[in-house]
């Protein structure tokens, strides 16, 4: 491992904090990584947000901790299409650099058997026959990270758990240090990078001080939700059911067929799948029990609520096992959509001073629901072909869970400051030494779990910043 100066403070340990840590300290870079967590794997906790929206169902769910939200949910991956990056010109050559980084991320991920994913046809006009890819395993930050300080003997990178940072100190576009929140104390480093999620990293751009106008704009996330019920014509539909769309074992990963929209006048690339009906019942309790615990927030009660938040973290595995043991039993079937969405810049998370708080404004437009109606008519007219008939719900729109757990393209990379908060390397354009790693740059929402593209991300990145910093050093 080559000696170099450089030191790197990285903020946030969850897929891209993780794997940038790892790689620039393999490279000899003396690296930081924050977390503003702690060790416990199994405590997962939230900031408090103001959220203004019509919708009743939001799920403002990502942890900190070692690993970030990772170590809960990780389970499917997906690729970008290269229309998503080339919608921004900035994004004109991205694309094609990042095959290679798309690989790296497979492998990172434990799948090793490449060639057989990610290949899409087309079934009749404007439609997909699209695979979605689980793994087998939960591939969690924190294991990875701590696997590979043990395995490679990283000295140089040193984790610092509990550690809350509370603004970036800059003078004339170059960051100097962070301020940890209630630490009293303040840590230095000749390199930055922001790896705290879509609402994270934004907010904490805000609050150093960043004046950029597009900073928490163009919020999008994954609706997602039930919308209609299934019926089949006879035995053949049942046939058909079966034999397509269910889950299939691979050697490396599971897949999963769905249908999504092949429309050069659609921007979103949504899509619909199918799945046995799940009983939902333990997770009815256990999302109960969470919102119990926050609604009982108190410095004395908090020993208490970390025991209660930490068995409920562990029943809710539990419950998701008994619920898919249930459901081999259930005769009824979901029918599933999962949304992209159109930018708007009047999404966007800000701190309103009012309530001294974090807030979100968001919606779905109007095109984002017409283009999601117009996918379900086509996968219903090529479900009766093979007599299954879908029935799209009567309130299926106001059912949609709107904001989980993905967080996207608060800071998105742009051509100039004027449309973009960071450039195609991923570097603030107000700042000569401050780059982002997470959802937040995506130039797009995408249609799935975004940690292989981020995951790629970091590849990329430590290839740029070695490049660079080595060669003025």
């Amino acid at each position: 491992m080559s000696s170099n100066k450089k030191s790197i403070c990285i903020i946030g340990s969850g897929p891209g904090g993780a794997v940038i840590a790892v790689l620039m300290a393999e490279l000899g870079f003396s690296v930081t990584l924050l977390e503003k967590g702690s060790e416990d794997p199994e405590i997962a906790t939230e900031d408090n947000y103001i959220a203004n929206c019509k919708s009743k169902n939001l799920e403002l769910r990502h942890a900190f901790q070692i690993g970030g939200t990772s170590n809960l949910w990780s389970g499917l991956i997906a690729k970008y299409r290269r229309k998503d990056f080339d919608e921004i010109s900035a994004c004109k050559d991205f694309f094609p650099s990042m095959e290679n980084h798309y690989e790296f991320a497979l492998e990172t991920l434990g799948i090793k058997n490449h060639a057989a994913i990610f290949k899409d046809s087309i079934i009749k006009s404007n439609l997909i026959r699209h695979s979605l890819f689980g793994l087998k395993k939960n591939w969690r930050a924190k294991d990875y990270l701590h696997k590979k300080i043990k395995d490679r003997k990283l000295e140089n990178l040193r984790i610092i758990s509990n550690a809350s940072v509370e603004k970036i100190i800059h003078v004339n576009g170059i960051a100097k240090s962070v301020v940890l929140h209630n630490r009293q104390e303040s840590l230095n480093a000749d390199i930055f990078i922001l790896a705290a999620g879509g609402l994270g990293s934004p907010m904490l751009l805000l609050k150093s001080g960043y004046k950029n106008k597009n900073i928490g704009k163009n919020l999008s996330t994954h609706p997602k939700g039930k919308i209609a019920s299934l019926k089949f014509k006879n035995l053949n539909g049942f046939n058909f059911i079966l034999k397509n769309l269910s889950f299939k074992k691979r050697k490396d990963y599971y897949e999963k067929i769905c249908f999504s929209n092949l429309d050069s006048n659609c921007e979103n690339f949504h899509y619909v799948s199918i799945s046995k009906k799940r009983f939902d019942f333990f997770k009815k309790i256990i999302d109960k029990s969470f919102k119990f615990s926050r609604d009982l927030s108190n410095p004395k009660l908090e020993p208490y609520l970390r025991m209660l938040n930490k068995f409920g973290i562990r029943l809710m595995f539990f419950a998701k096992s008994l619920d898919s043991i249930f459901s081999l039993f259930s005769k009824n079937y979901d029918v599933n959509l999962y949304m992209a969405q159109k930018h708007l810049s009047s999404n966007r998370i800000f701190f309103d001073k009012s309530f001294n708080l974090p807030r979100i404004d968001y919606k779905i437009c109007k095109e984002d629901i017409d283009s999601a109606i117009s996918l379900f008519d086509k996968v219903n007219s090529y479900f009766l072909q093979e007599s299954v008939e879908l029935t799209l719900k009567e309130d299926w729109i106001e059912n949609l869970v709107l904001i989980h757990s993905h967080f996207l393209s608060t800071c998105r990379i742009g051509m100039h400051e004027k449309d973009g908060v960071v450039d195609s390397n991923l570097k603030l354009f107000e700042s000569k030494n401050v780059f982002i790693l997470d959802s937040s740059v995506f130039p797009c929402s995408g249609y799935q779990n975004p940690v292989l593209t981020i995951i790629a991300l970091a590849k990329r990145l430590s290839e740029f910043l070695h490049q660079e910093f080595n060669a003025k050093s």
